[in-house]
């Protein structure tokens, strides 16, 4: 009642003629009083007030300082990858006299240790390794010189015989057009596995191949029976011949391969026997590229591929066919470091928790072990900055220019 009574009095004093407004509401003064602080509360407001103005001064300096920072070391901002790390750069080479060349195809089921072996023979890593299957995703070249003999190889994806996926189909296709290219076929076979059905549909198709002479006239079909240290590993008891258990199911194997060879990529075992081999028999004719040249692939696919490489090593299960990489800064600091940003596309926001890690203790760890094989690789310091993105639509479109791009891929 009180409260309408006041109401009341002010409509009648607003609407009354000749009559001076107050500066103030009675409801506010009289029905509810505002609560008087005391002076420790006042005091406590005032140095909380000081408090923010104090931080708020200091992290508009620090932003200033920062900014001041990346300008000095980036210029006005994060530099785009140029042409010359874009793109392979090309030189005509300098033929020796008397030039000797070969292209090898080196295919083999998923996970037979085709990149080991290759990038122990090239010398240096062209390949991304790691344990899980279909690693390589597309056709890779690697180039070894030995003086005036040049062995290009196509390192290929994991053959497959038979799969409802269209990127397990599209990694088959890739292997077996590598062929029609191919002065040589090495098939990479891990001695240590068991015989399965995707290894008679190779046999298959190489017997087919070896018997109608299609792309083979004057080609050759080698054996490198793979992964000779895990064969030592097992007792001599137990042990199989492996050339005697592959002519058990393939009684025509002599018939197909031209020279069998026992290696091991990973530790080197028997490499030099078959590189020597493949020099001896290499066909005179000019080379392709200059001989210091290791690898066909630009300098920013090379260091996609160390990132993929520690992403596959680093993360476990389908998660990692699910990221990819794609390098969107390359900056020259003035002093000296190399600035590479690079985002990680995911289709999945489960699959970026999985790569961030608790605390993002797993991208740190991707981060500092490419960081380290980076700059082994470019020779100069670097500054690696991963940063994961969750984005469905941008990853599906990059996928579908990767898939694009290995399709065109001519060697």
């Amino acid at each position: 009642q009180k409260s309408m009574l006041c109401v009341g009095l002010t409509r009648t004093l607003v609407t009354r003629p000749n009559t001076i407004l107050r500066a103030y509401s009675i409801r506010d003064r009289y029905v509810f009083p505002p609560k008087v602080k005391s002076p420790e509360e006042i005091a406590l407001e005032e140095k909380r007030a000081r408090q923010a103005e104090v931080n708020k001064i200091k992290q508009l300096e620090a932003n200033r300082i920062k900014q001041e920072r990346e300008l000095r070391l980036y210029g006005a901002r994060i530099e785009s990858p140029g042409d010359e790390v874009l793109n392979f750069q090309y030189r005509p080479p300098i033929q020796p006299k008397h030039p000797r060349a070969m292209t090898v195809s080196v295919i083999g089921l998923p996970n037979a240790g085709k990149s080991t072996l290759v990038n122990r023979m090239i010398g240096t890593k062209v390949s991304a390794e790691s344990t899980k299957s279909h690693t390589t995703r597309k056709n890779v070249l690697g180039i070894s010189t030995t003086g005036n003999t040049q062995i290009c190889y196509i390192d290929t994806p994991g053959i497959v015989a038979a799969s409802n996926r269209e990127s397990a189909q599209h990694f088959t296709t890739l292997a077996w057009d590598s062929l029609s290219e191919a002065d040589a076929v090495l098939w990479v076979m891990d001695m240590v596995k068991t015989i399965d059905e995707n290894t008679r549909w190779v046999m298959d198709g190489l017997r087919k191949l070896k018997k109608e002479e299609m792309a083979f006239d004057q080609s050759k079909i080698i054996l490198a029976l793979n992964k000779h240290d895990l064969y030592d590993r097992i007792p001599e008891t137990e042990r199989k011949p492996p050339l005697r258990r592959l002519e058990q199911y393939f009684p025509d194997a002599a018939d197909i391969f031209d020279k069998v060879f026992f290696v091991s990529g990973l530790n080197g075992y028997g490499v030099a026997q078959l590189e020597n081999y493949l020099i001896e028999t290499a066909p005179q004719q000019e080379w392709s590229f200059s001989a210091d040249i290791k690898t066909d692939q630009s300098t920013l696919s090379q260091v996609e591929e160390i990132v993929r490489e520690k992403i596959y090593q680093k993360v476990n299960k389908e998660v990692t066919y699910k990221i990819l990489p794609q390098t969107v800064g390359w900056t020259h600091r003035v002093d000296g470091v190399l600035r590479i940003d690079m985002h990680l596309y995911i289709s999945k926001k489960s699959h970026f928790l999985i790569l961030v890690g608790t605390k993002g203790d797993k991208i740190t760890s991707i981060a500092l072990e490419a960081r380290r094989e980076i700059q082994t690789f470019l020779n100069c310091a670097v500054e690696l900055i991963l940063i994961p993105v969750f984005n469905p639509k941008k990853f599906k479109n990059l996928e579908y220019e990767l898939a694009e791009d290995a399709a065109e891929e001519d060697f």
